[in-house]
């Protein structure tokens, strides 16, 4: 009840959003479907990133500059698709980290914070960060690997200010768990993350995508002619997957510390 899901994201914000071929509202509902028009700019994402530390840059101010127009990192055909929002699915990493800056903003809490608060602490998840900073040692983190002249090289350990869409570590077996509270509507082992209708809402179309139904965040892909629900992604020398299927709900995760065409 916090959030209208079709309120204009600049009532939380507390500054005005505009796509700058439309003069339709981002909504939250389009950022969590991937509906909202907002591009992934890598040259300017490429700045956002850290290695060897957690970086200096805050979320918020990664956000301001890249969807304000007086933004460092504003380029309005760069940050934009030419579809307006609501018009088409265009995945988008930096409509993730809007999201999670608008939670920053009603709640008054750093987004790890609040994740470390509602969801890993909770569920016993404590193999999963958010920060580098926050493990005991990064000798108990999973080194990536890129494929470089015939070889696999160590990238060395990195993060990103627009951390939100993509920056957690996470073991196999805290993932199985994240999972097995949703297959079972949001509790697990007594504890409850998210309400029955939360969980149905997410797991269930919202939108739609060329290769099937679009929920919040989750999606579902045709495999061998069962629909499993969930998602994939890719980083440096990372590539991972945690999917369900819909008639028996057994799922998987799988993750790997190398590159994900190899």
């Amino acid at each position: 009840g916090v959030i209208d899901l079709e309120a204009d994201v600049g009532e939380y914000l507390g500054w005005e959003l505009t796509h700058p071929i439309s003069d339709a509202p981002v909504t939250m509902r389009q950022l969590l479907t991937h509906h909202s028009g907002i591009k992934d700019n890598w040259s300017a994402m490429g700045d956002f990133y850290a290695y060897g530390s957690d970086p200096a840059l805050s979320l918020q101010e990664v956000i301001e500059g890249y969807f304000q127009p007086t933004g460092f990192w504003y380029e309005a055909e760069s940050n934009f698709a030419t579809d307006g929002p609501g018009e088409s699915f265009l995945y988008s990493n930096m409509a993730v980290a809007l999201a999670a800056h608008i939670v920053e903003r009603v709640t008054d809490q750093d987004f790890a914070e609040r994740s470390n608060q509602t969801l890993l602490g909770p569920l016993g998840l404590t193999q999963s960060a958010w920060r580098l900073s926050e493990f005991p040692s990064l000798d108990v983190v999973a080194m990536p690997y890129q494929w470089k002249d015939g070889a696999y090289a160590p990238t060395g350990h990195y993060t990103f200010a627009d951390y939100p869409n993509g920056g957690l570590r996470a073991s196999a077996h805290d993932l199985a768990r994240f999972l097995l509270a949703h297959l079972q509507g949001g509790e697990l082992d007594g504890v409850r993350i998210l309400e029955q209708e939360s969980v149905d809402a997410a797991l269930s179309e919202q939108a739609t995508r060329s290769s099937g139904p679009q929920g919040w965040m989750w999606y579902r892909l045709s495999w061998g002619g069962d629909k499993w629900w969930g998602h994939g992604g890719a980083e440096k020398g990372v590539w991972t997957e945690v999917f369900f299927r819909e008639s028996d709900k057994m799922g998987f995760v799988t993750l790997a510390n190398g590159d994900a065409n190899d």
